[in-house]
């Protein structure tokens, strides 16, 4: 968590459907917006897994 800052990109979804994206089992949640570099940064982390 930070205190300030402003977001770079936002992904827009309930909890569950973020945690489910995020561990590959359920499909990215709609409204991805801002930076387009960021945005594509986190679905290519996301793409290779978490382990």
């Amino acid at each position: 968590m930070v205190d300030a800052g402003t977001p770079a990109a936002f992904l827009d979804g309930t909890t569950d459907e973020l945690a489910r994206w995020l561990w590959g089992r359920g499909p990215e949640p709609e409204g991805g917006r801002g930076d387009e570099l960021v945005l594509r940064a986190l679905r290519e982390d996301r793409s290779v897994g978490i382990n």
